[in-house]
């Protein structure tokens, strides 16, 4: 048992804030992690359909109304995929 003084507190071998602290870092390190990843596969989903908007509104400034029409059934399938 170790002996304290008042208005210390003991310092043992393995201090329990010192692992609260090292728990709390890779706690923040892991969610950090996890929120950089989930941007990444956001931004790779949405980039395809934001691809085919472009698309779609150069088309239409153009007036080329086929490809206004085929490049609305992409994004529709892209939609409902």
């Amino acid at each position: 048992m170790l002996a304290t003084t008042p208005g210390r507190r003991a310092v043992g071998a393995g201090s329990s804030s010192v692992r609260a602290g090292c728990a709390a870092k890779r706690g923040r390190a892991t969610f950090f992690a996890g929120l950089l990843l989930t941007a990444g596969l956001l931004i790779l989903m949405i980039t395809p359909a934001m691809r085919v908007v472009v698309s779609l509104a150069a088309y239409a400034r153009m007036g080329d109304w086929f490809f206004v029409v085929t490049t609305v059934s992409v994004f529709l399938t892209l939609l409902l995929a």
